[in-house]
């Protein structure tokens, strides 16, 4: 079942757009040596497109139920859509982008990253009223570049040794806090004005 549903994406959602299936837990009973007689899987389903997850959904089912009848078994499938896309208002981002601009510097704003497949319930605020999703950056490289791990490429900027929130190793900079703090009281300020 978890192949089958990897081929959802790449025989029925189009190369232009952008999913991901990942079942990240699989539990059964308890015993080593006994088959058992039920087992969850668990994952998440990640898409750029409220059309797309809809075609997931659709040829979810049919697959899990359809694979399971066919060995015999029956499935019972809670498929929870928790949050919306994540969709950014293009009027608020480029308000946000401004504000961010005089706060931190032009070359320290990037003002068209490459959307990414996380999951976010600001994505519902979203749906009533327009506004923007944004990220404060605060990875720090940590001596000469000899002893830089890794690297990405951020639109026209270079974070080194970059560490994603959900990360094990994540290390808040506390460095950052006074700088975010600048940013969201330019962002009432400005508005307000």
């Amino acid at each position: 079942m978890i192949s089958a549903w990897q081929t959802i994406v790449s025989r029925t959602i189009s190369p232009q757009e952008s999913a991901v299936i990942s079942a990240t837990s699989v539990n059964t009973e308890d015993s080593f040596n006994v088959i058992p007689n039920t087992a969850v899987i668990k994952g998440s389903i990640r898409t750029l497109s409220n059309d797309v997850q809809t075609q997931i959904k659709a040829r979810f089912y049919t697959l899990a139920k359809h694979i399971a009848e066919g060995f015999g078994a029956s499935v019972t499938i809670d498929y929870r859509q928790e949050y919306p896309v994540t969709i950014n208002d293009e009027q608020q981002t480029r308000f946000a982008c401004e504000v961010s601009k005089s706060i931190v510097g032009e070359d320290q704003v990037i003002s068209d990253a490459d959307p990414v497949m996380g999951s976010e319930d600001f994505a519902a605020m979203l749906e009533v009223k327009p506004g923007c999703y944004l990220w404060l950056g605060n990875s720090e490289a940590k001596g000469n570049d000899s002893q830089i791990k890794s690297h990405t490429r951020l639109g026209p900027l270079t974070v080194n040794d970059p560490c994603m929130v959900h990360e094990p190793t994540y290390d808040f900079n506390d460095k950052i806090i006074p700088v975010g703090g600048s940013v969201f009281v330019g962002l009432v300020e400005k508005y307000l004005s």
